[in-house]
């Protein structure tokens, strides 16, 4: 049997060595390249005021900040997230494993950019994830969807499923994660590895969505008070116009048999003087009445008219298409 050298052993085992070195540059890959971009990034301060305030930690903000964050205007958000799938307004994006969120500036929706920065987060979070985890995931994620579901998340997921399809989970484990203020205590758990404290972002999402469900619910209710009033009030004035013409032309009859001598006494002139009287007087307390709703109705239009404007307004703001031609001042 022949003797085994060390020169030998260490020339089969230094192109193992090579081989394995080469496996884990394979299988980090991800990992290298976004440490370097995590420690080669320069958050601006805004970005910056977003992580802190978002609370994020961990893997949240080394997420975060390894896609390369910007706040971007109307024309560059649309132009680096132009082959996004989704629908209606679009405040962020991922994409190229960069994350792009839509510089909205109005006071009325303090929170937004926030919320959208820890939502498009979690969706690097989730490109990172291993099967297995996201496996376990898509289980709790289920519960914790079927517990809180509502029409209009149903909606939104619908919509999710028709312009990216298959990322069902993905899309639920960011929006669960930022607008859902408690979730079951393992989802809890594992989004700690994100965020410190997690309600800080749900609270941030009730603050301006709420501005948005304020209005929305103002416009149903003044729009279904202005629906039911409409015609009664129109029967009304169609009613007294009716009873005017009417009075009007008794009036006439009135003053031609008080010519014509139709009266035979004067007691039955003024009987029939004063029947006319009272008729005028009350359709004329009437008049001033139907003047009042008339008045009350009009400010209740010109109230849906006023916060029908508010919400096309905040609708325009956070719609970056609607902005890309608006020139933007920054002071």
């Amino acid at each position: 049997m022949a003797k085994r050298t060390p020169g030998r052993l260490l020339a089969k085992l230094v192109p193992l060595f090579f081989i394995l070195i080469a496996l884990g540059v394979v299988l980090f890959q991800q990992r290298i390249v976004d440490t370097v971009n995590y420690y080669t990034y320069q958050p601006s301060d805004a970005i910056a005021k977003i992580a802190e305030t978002t609370t994020m930690q961990g893997d949240g903000k080394f997420y975060f900040y390894a896609s390369r964050p910007e706040l971007k205007s109307a024309s560059d958000f649309n132009a680096f997230c132009r082959n996004n799938g989704e629908q209606g307004a679009l405040l962020g994006c991922y994409s190229k494993r960069e994350i792009a969120i839509y510089d909205v500036n109005d006071s009325r929706l303090n929170g937004i950019k926030e919320v959208t920065a820890a939502h498009e987060m979690l969706h690097a979070a989730w490109d990172r994830l291993d099967d297995s985890t996201r496996k376990w995931l898509e289980q709790e994620l289920k519960l914790a969807y079927e517990a809180h579901k509502t029409p209009e998340l149903e909606k939104r997921m619908a919509m999710y499923a028709e312009t990216e399809p298959g990322e069902h989970y993905n899309e639920l484990h960011s929006i669960l994660g930022t607008e859902i203020a408690s979730l079951p205590g393992s989802l809890e758990t594992y989004y700690k590895r994100y965020f410190a404290d997690r309600s800080a972002i749900a609270k941030q999402y009730a603050q301006y969505h709420g501005v948005f469900e304020t209005l929305t619910k103002q416009l149903r209710t003044l729009g279904d008070e202005i629906n039911n009033e409409r015609p009664q009030y129109l029967a009304k004035v169609a009613a007294h116009n009716q009873q005017v013409a009417t009075l009007k032309a008794d009036i006439e009859q009135f003053n031609n048999r008080s010519e014509t001598g139709y009266f035979t006494s004067d007691a039955a002139f003024t009987q029939a003087r004063s029947r006319i009287l009272q008729r005028q007087d009350a359709l004329s307390s009437e008049g001033t009445q139907l003047q009042q709703q008339q008045a009350a109705f009009n400010q209740k239009v010109k109230r849906y008219n006023q916060l029908a404007e508010q919400s096309n307004e905040l609708n325009q703001i956070i719609n970056s298409k609607n902005n890309e031609n608006i020139k933007e001042v920054h002071e």
